[in-house]
């Protein structure tokens, strides 16, 4: 288990797709060459996960591991600041 910290962020993936769906992604702090892909839980495989809508746009706190698919997150809370 490892503890991540940075700035939650969705876009979408293939825009004008049948497959169109928001992607999660984490700005890691400190900052890191790339962003790291967050593996969401959502019923509808193409909807938004509730749980990580919340934080968008947020510094959070997360606890989790790297898989191939991305981040798995174990517990994720908000933060105010990095330290």
């Amino acid at each position: 288990m490892t503890t991540y910290q940075g700035f939650l962020f969705v876009k979408l993936l293939a825009i004008g797709s049948k497959s169109e769906k928001p992607g999660y992604f984490l700005q890691a702090y400190p900052r890191k060459k790339e962003d790291y892909v967050l593996v969401p839980h959502r019923k509808n495989p193409y909807g938004p996960d509730p749980e990580l809508e919340k934080f968008n746009g947020k510094k959070v706190k997360i606890e989790g591991s790297e898989t191939e698919k991305g981040i798995e997150i174990k517990t994720i809370e908000k933060i105010s600041f990095f330290g």
